[in-house]
């Protein structure tokens, strides 16, 4: 079918003119005959139509037709990414596809860009509720959903941690609040992985990893070709070894139990050798192995600092002096600004501060249990060398 294009005014000067006037004439000339008036009627009008039409016959479809799909790396031919709510990738064989994360369930309008007509699997690696929004979209008879076997019961039953008001002891909630975020209604599961199970699927095997620490039973899925070793790594780390949010990985207020689980799943990805990883949030992380050994070296010197301030397992000292405080006469209190200390290095751990005013006011900061002894009031401002009482 010809495609009509728009004639600009610019293009309408290079049309060739047509004596109106002598077409009159022959009009008046093929005479009264209804069947010659007819057929001429046809030909002016076949005239117009040709000289605006121009290239009819060239496809306005661009050879590379834009796509909301892109891939995800050159090393991967058949993975691409869709940005959404969360990423989504996709791996295709054929026009069938699987999806890791599903997002807000936009990615189903653009399939055909690519070629996909159906999607067989989708694969999450863990419960949090950006990741399966969109599971309403999905046709349950055609599309087959999988997670993690320890995230099955955030899935399945969802309203079980879904609590306006959650209590202590709650499964995963800490002082009152809840640490999850499991989708809105229930998503049965076709398949739970436990860690290290492969998942064959036209011809790709995927391996199982479990990973926890950005989720309480998190995977990533791991993939090898040709010399290269890719991740479907969820939340565990972000673009710059840095972590994707703090919120999903605080389980116990300050006893470091998800800290301790994120830090030995990034040890667990960096032992795989990895060269690529295709994380829930983020760009793609290209070089994997070196990220993950700055990543896990980071949480590791992280540890000392954040645990509470009384004796959990194995805690020390921070390996390190703090170069941007000031001693003061109290060996365990240093200053950070004029105004605001903490405490030293020799109390490792003890998340500690004390704002005080230039009048001698203080202001205690998450005091905790780290005090063996409270020092008399006014000892304690003055050897600050503050001359009011510290109150």
């Amino acid at each position: 079918m010809p495609v009509l294009s728009v004639i600009s005014p610019s293009d309408e000067k290079q049309l060739p003119r047509i004596d109106m006037t002598s077409t009159f004439n022959a009009w008046r000339f093929i005479g009264t005959t209804s069947r010659y008036r007819v057929a001429f009627a046809l030909f002016i009008a076949m005239l117009f139509s040709s000289l605006r039409i121009g290239a009819a016959e060239v496809p306005t479809v661009p050879e590379h037709p834009t796509t909301q799909f892109r891939l995800a790396s050159d090393n991967w031919p058949n993975i691409y990414v869709y940005d959404d709510t969360c990423q989504v990738y996709l791996i295709r064989k054929g026009n069938s596809a699987i999806l890791f994360t599903l997002g807000d369930g936009s990615v189903l309008d653009h399939l055909e860009e690519i070629g996909v007509s159906k999607i067989e699997w989708i694969l999450f690696t863990d419960h949090h509720r950006e990741q399966n929004q969109g599971i309403g979209r999905i046709d349950r008879n055609v599309t087959q959903v999988a997670a993690p076997k320890g995230e099955q019961e955030l899935f399945e039953s969802p309203l079980q941690f879904r609590k306006w008001r959650p209590t202590l002891g709650d499964a995963y909630t800490v002082h009152g609040a809840s640490y999850v975020r499991p989708p809105s209604n229930a998503i049965k599961l076709n398949r739970a992985f436990t860690d290290n199970e492969v998942f064959k699927w036209n011809g790709y095997e995927i391996h199982c990893l479990s990973t926890p620490g950005h989720a309480p039973g998190g995977m990533c899925y791991l993939l090898r070709k040709d010399g290269n070793a890719c991740a479907f790594s969820g939340g565990i780390i972000h673009d710059g070894a840095r972590m994707s949010n703090w919120f999903d990985t605080e389980w116990d207020y300050g006893f470091a139990k998800g800290l301790d689980a994120i830090t030995e799943s990034v040890q667990r990805l960096r032992d795989q050798k990895l060269t690529h990883l295709f994380p829930a949030k983020g760009p793609v992380i290209q070089n994997a192995d070196q990220q993950l050994s700055s990543y896990h070296q980071k949480l590791v010197e992280f540890r000392p600092d954040y645990v509470r301030g009384y004796p959990v397992n194995n805690l020390t000292q921070r390996p390190k002096l703090d170069p941007n405080v000031i001693p003061t006469a109290i060996p365990e209190i240093v200053q950070v600004t004029p105004h605001l200390y903490k405490f030293s290095d020799q109390l490792a751990g003890k998340n500690f501060s004390i704002i005080i005013s230039d009048q001698g006011h203080g202001l205690l900061l998450d005091c905790g249990l780290s005090l063996s002894r409270r020092p008399p009031k006014s000892g304690f401002a003055r050897d600050l060398n503050h001359s009011t009482e510290f109150s």
